[in-house]
């Protein structure tokens, strides 16, 4: 994945004001402290599946909603947000970015469409 914060410049930035992008990327992220950037909020969204992640290699069945729902949200706001600012506001440069970036945030649809199917109890559950 790339770095949120080398590709939203501060033009892109000022675009899309924080208190919209709250709103849009989760209002749980709200409640907690207001979000300077959407960088910072990608991070934020990174890290908590990160331990999402970890806790389902732990734990297989007590947080595996929990990280398909938020790795779905997280990717539909990348894709809405993120994106359309790159292309936006950094040409031909930052729509070849999306479009790779699109690309890998399609395989991993492909990925979380399968691991849904999957119950905890099966083999296949925690290599997918």
């Amino acid at each position: 994945m790339f770095s949120a914060r080398a590709f939203i410049t501060p033009v892109a930035r000022a675009a899309v004001r924080p208190q919209v992008t709250r709103l849009t990327i989760s209002s749980r992220l709200a409640s907690t402290r207001a979000l300077a950037t959407i960088s910072e909020a990608i991070t934020h969204d990174h890290r908590e599946l990160k331990k999402y992640y970890d806790e389902i290699i732990n734990n297989k069945d007590r947080y595996s909603s929990q990280f398909r729902w938020e790795l779905a949200r997280h990717s539909v706001a990348e894709e809405l947000l993120v994106y359309s600012a790159m292309e936006k506001y950094l040409g031909g440069a930052g729509k070849a970015q999306a479009d790779h970036d699109r690309g890998q945030h399609h395989k991993i649809k492909v990925l979380l469409r399968e691991f849904q199917d999957l119950n905890v109890a099966d083999d296949a559950f925690i290599p997918k």
